[in-house]
């Protein structure tokens, strides 16, 4: 439907909608990332608590993690960190002394 003059109130609403889209997008976004977060924090802590109570290294911790990297559909290895950034994230923490008991 073509307007030779567009009717009154319409010359905001693009630029409202747009907006709007934006602002929806930010805010997925952000809740994405924060569960995101949220479950890489959770598997850290199991990880490290298996490691202090069963005496977990490299030999477990490495497979697992490339196991879950293979087994995730392709959509979402794109967007999770590889198996080396959360083995150096593992060590770190460990290193700091962020142990399985520390809250």
């Amino acid at each position: 439907m073509t307007f030779e003059r567009m009717p009154e109130g319409y010359g905001a609403l693009p630029a409202d909608l747009k907006q709007r889209m934006r602002a929806a997008q930010v805010r997925a976004d952000l809740a994405v990332n924060r569960e995101l977060v949220l479950l890489y924090w959770q598997i850290g802590r199991e990880i490290l608590a298996r490691q202090a109570q069963e005496g977990w290294g490299a030999k477990v911790i490495t497979p697992l993690l490339a196991r879950y990297q293979q087994e995730l559909p392709q959509e979402l290895r794109a967007v999770l960190p590889s198996v080396a950034q959360l083995e150096m994230a593992l060590n770190e923490i460990t290193e700091v002394g962020g142990g399985a008991n520390d809250e």
